[in-house]
């Protein structure tokens, strides 16, 4: 979609992934901003319309960008249409010349009424942008146990190095339950994204739950990110199954069943989280999770 005229060389355009030429701009800004590159992932068939930049382009070239992710998540079995901006970069040379107000109206006109919520994370260094927006700042919550472990492993380490690795957690993820709240739909693109670059030997099976399992292991602190299974898992099982080595557990979304589990507010280094909307404005606890990948660009 092009904002402006054929004649004039700046033109907003949006959605458009699959034109190379385009797609390779915006990875061209992507990484001198980010030090990110976006082309495996959309050749591994992840990028389409779960991830809609809006790009203004001068002569061909990206000069400034807001990304939008529609998402679903399930709340108790109720959907959450929440929209996520991502991925918003300028050009050195055009910073302060209002492209990003300009990216976000568009937005606001394609969205407005079809979300209940957006969200974003801002680094510190652009905290004073969003309030004019409209977005508040947001503490999310996370859960966390002492662990007591003397057992040994039992979890099996699955890194994921081939197609074929690739192609066994997806199946997984697709044919999972339900296992926290604020459930993503459609999680795999995201998850891909987040795996392939940062994390392929962060994926792990445990065979007594039949699940696999998104986690880091930190010192003595197990980060668990996600967990997948066809049934209901036991997240202290899960946690009992990474050994003796482990001496706190953080989760990275709200389980089902916080019992056990204590609550702290989540304080990330050069990272706060921004929202507007109905959604937000519940007085219950409404925290999105710590979402892997896109959801920190």
């Amino acid at each position: 979609m092009n904002q402006m005229t054929e004649s004039d060389p700046i033109r907003l355009i949006k959605g458009y992934q699959a034109d190379p030429e385009q797609r390779a701009s915006f990875n061209r800004l992507a990484t001198s901003v980010f030090g990110l590159d976006f082309e495996d992932w959309y050749q591994l068939g992840c990028w389409n319309e779960n991830y809609i930049p809006y790009s203004i382009f001068r002569q061909g070239e990206v000069i400034a960008n807001v990304s939008v992710s529609p998402m679903v998540f399930l709340d108790d079995n109720r959907p959450a249409r929440l929209l996520q901006l991502g991925t918003v970069m300028t050009r050195v040379s055009e910073r302060g010349k209002g492209w990003i107000r300009l990216l976000l109206d568009e937005v606001r006109r394609d969205f407005g009424g079809q979300t209940d919520g957006w969200f974003l994370y801002a680094n510190d260094s652009v905290v004073g942008l969003y309030p004019k927006f409209g977005f508040r700042p947001h503490t999310e919550q996370e859960f966390y146990k002492a662990v007591i472990n003397q057992g040994t492993a039992r979890v099996r380490s699955l890194p994921l190095h081939s197609d074929a690795d690739r192609a066994r957690l997806v199946e997984a993820i697709r044919a999972s339950a339900i296992q926290h709240r604020m459930w993503l739909q459609d999680p795999v693109p995201l998850l891909l994204f987040y795996l392939t670059k940062f994390m392929p030997e962060s994926v792990y099976y445990l065979e007594e739950q039949n699940a696999w399992v998104i986690a880091e292991i930190q010192g003595d602190t197990l980060i668990l990110h996600e967990v997948f299974g066809p049934d209901p898992v036991n997240l202290h099982q899960v946690i009992q199954g990474f050994g003796g080595g482990i001496r706190e557990a953080v989760l990275g979304f709200a389980p089902l069943d916080p019992k056990g589990f204590s609550v702290r507010p989540l304080i990330q280094d050069d990272t706060t989280c921004f929202v507007q909307g109905a959604w937000f404005e519940h007085p219950v606890d409404r925290t999105v999770g710590r979402i892997p990948g896109l959801a920190r660009t």
